[in-house]
Order: C-alpha cells, then structure tokens, then sequence
C-alpha cells in the first residue's frame, strides 16, 4: 500500500475493482448555473433520468446512487418518494470521494446519477500562485483561452464525451408547466464568445482577477454493472474496466509552482503499485481545477521530455464548474488509461483512474 510522505499524506486508497458500462445507457446534460430553470423540481428531474436509463436497460437494475446537495431532510424524503418502484435508492451528498465510493463498490447492475450545481470552493489556495502567474506570464492564460476558443471551434454545438448521450429532458417548473431543459447550448455559445474575447486582448494586458471556471450545473447518469469475469456477456455492455482512486492531503496549504510534479509522482508511484504501468503511457488526463492558472501549471506539470503527453481536458471550463460531472468524463472511452485530478479542496487532493 501506498505509504505517506514528506509533500502528502494519505487519506484514502481504494480498489482496483472492475466493472463495465452499458451501451448506450448514459446521459450527460450540463451547462452555466445562471442558465438553469428557475423552477424546478430536482427529484423529478432526477427520477426521469433515473427511470429512462432502467426502462432502456437489458436487464432489471438492482440498485440505484444519487449523488445531490443536500439542505435538509425534505430533499431525500422527496428524491426517494419520486423513484418509488426502483430497488434499493441510496442518497448522498454530492461529494468526489462518494462519487468514487460508489465508482468503486458496484454491485450488480448499478444507476449512479449525479445532479446540481457546483459552487467555486474557497479561492485562497490559488489565488498565490494565480497573481504571481498572471504577473510574470500573463501570456499565460491568454494561451489557455486561445485552446479553450479552439476547442469551441471545433465542437459544432456537441461537447459530450464519447458513450454519453444528450437525451431531451423535460423540466415541469411548475405545476401544468413543463419545458425542456436547454442549458448545453446557451452554454456553448457564451463560453465560446467568452473565452474567445479574452484570447484575443491585447499581448501582456493583466485581467484585474485571475480567471476561474464559471459555476456550472446538470445532471448525469450511467447504468453501471459490476464485473463477473463472464468472457461473453449477455447484454450490450463495453469492455470491463479497472476503476480505483486515491486520496491524499498534500503538506503546503496553497497551490505552488511544483505541485503538478510532485502529484506526477505520486501519480507514478500509485499507478505503478495499484495498475501496473507506467504514468506515462497515459493516454488523458483530465483536471478538475478552478483557477486557470493553476489548472494550466498542474497540467504543465506531467509534462517530462522523452514521454508521451496525455490528452489534456479542462471540462470545467467548457460547460462550467461542476467537478461530479467532471468526473463522469473518466467514463467515457478513450484509447489507453486515463487519470482524473480532481484539487477543489485544496490542500485535499483526489485522483482517479480507469484502464482495461
């Protein structure tokens, strides 16, 4: 097991499990929080998703995980009555280490649906190195918002990782009222004018505030079944993958110039223990960071001469901060492993990672 060191110390270490995806049995539907309905009612948006992933299902489900903000009892009360009729509703807080929890606990044939929104965390332990970034290279973030407008660029109005789907989603905002939710596409086009506007100002002009993911809001889901080493599986499931996560609290209480590397290594070191191969045939990373700055400084970080770079992802910064979402890209295929950093709590930091 993973020991801790001199720069963390570790919190957490689960898995490898395994487990396989459905085809064709995901959702995914994120956007701006100031885009959201004004009036609605999560548990019956959540039971929608809930209900048209089991009833597309090949098989009966038998167990479903709801992941939302909790603010009182009345919440669950109300979620668990509107997904009467579906087995064994479990509710948590919308927390990354539940979401990995129950990533890495599948049993069975397992909804695991994640809604709300996701407010920016405390900004102290970015905003150091933010400043001191944007004074020294303020071409910094520039360059992040031109591969930002890039990206944009090339989405043609879909920005859903691979294996999930936009399904049309009917939001009732009040009694005899019900519309559909749209929230991806005003999203798309205000990030990309956003983003865009600020690639192109002026070379060396400092913003006055270091620039931040946008509070983001949706709600996912995916039909996950556990592994049972069956070689020729009965319904339309991909390839088993192996699924485990970590979590460390690191010693600095602020994000520094070496903190990318020193999370390299130990990303080298875990993955080397729990999956063995090496960090860098990793084929995406993706980062759940919400300082610009610092999401660009950690990515830089994995970077080392002679070695493969992974694909790089930002999602918080495409659809808006909402890093339980986030996480759901971990799900989607990808040729070769992936690794999820995930650093909202600062100094706790969590990782996952997915392989076949």
């Amino acid at each position: 097991m993973l020991l801790s060191g001199p720069d963390y110390i570790l919190l957490r270490q689960d898995g490898p499990t395994r487990f396989s995806m459905e085809s064709r049995n995901s959702v995914l539907h994120r956007g701006l929080n100031e885009l959201r309905p004004h009036r609605f009612s999560m548990p019956k948006l959540v039971a929608s998703v809930a209900r048209q992933l089991a009833y597309r299902s090949a098989e009966p489900v038998t167990g479903v995980s709801v992941l939302m903000p909790l603010s009182n009892q009345v919440d669950a009360e109300e979620m668990t009555s509107a997904l009467i009729g579906l087995p064994n509703v479990d509710i948590f807080p919308a927390l990354i280490p539940n979401l990995f929890q129950q990533l890495g606990q599948v049993k069975g044939r397992r909804l695991v649906v994640v809604v709300g929104d996701g407010d920016l965390p405390p900004a102290a332990p970015f905003l150091h190195l933010s400043h001191s970034l944007a004074l020294q290279s303020p071409q910094l973030e520039q360059r992040f918002c031109q591969e930002l407008a890039a990206t944009f660029g090339k989405a043609h109005g879909e920005l859903v990782p691979i294996g999930f789907e936009r399904s049309r989603l009917i939001v009732e905002e009040r009694p005899g009222k019900a519309v559909p939710l749209h929230v991806a596409e005003p999203t798309l086009r205000a990030l990309a004018k956003s983003w865009q506007a600020l690639a192109q100002r002026h070379s060396g002009e400092v913003p006055p505030q270091p620039l931040s993911a946008p509070s983001g809001w949706g709600i996912g889901g995916a039909l996950l079944v556990e592994d049972q080493g069956q070689s020729k599986p009965k319904t339309p499931l991909r390839a088993a993958e192996s699924f485990a996560s970590l979590s460390v609290r690191m010693a600095n209480n602020e994000v520094q110039l070496d903190t990318g590397r020193i999370l390299r290594e130990l990303a080298a070191a875990w993955l080397a223990e729990t999956a063995d191969f090496d960090v860098s045939t990793l084929r995406r990373l993706i980062i759940s960071v919400p300082w610009m700055a610092a999401a660009a400084t950690i990515g830089s970080g994995f970077a080392m001469k002679g070695s493969p770079f992974p694909a790089l992802c930002y999602p918080d910064f495409l659809h808006g901060w909402q890093p339980l979402l986030t996480a759901f890209e971990l799900l989607s295929p990808c040729d070769g492993p992936a690794l999820l950093l995930h650093l909202g709590r600062y100094p706790e930091v969590h990782m996952a990672a997915k392989w076949t």
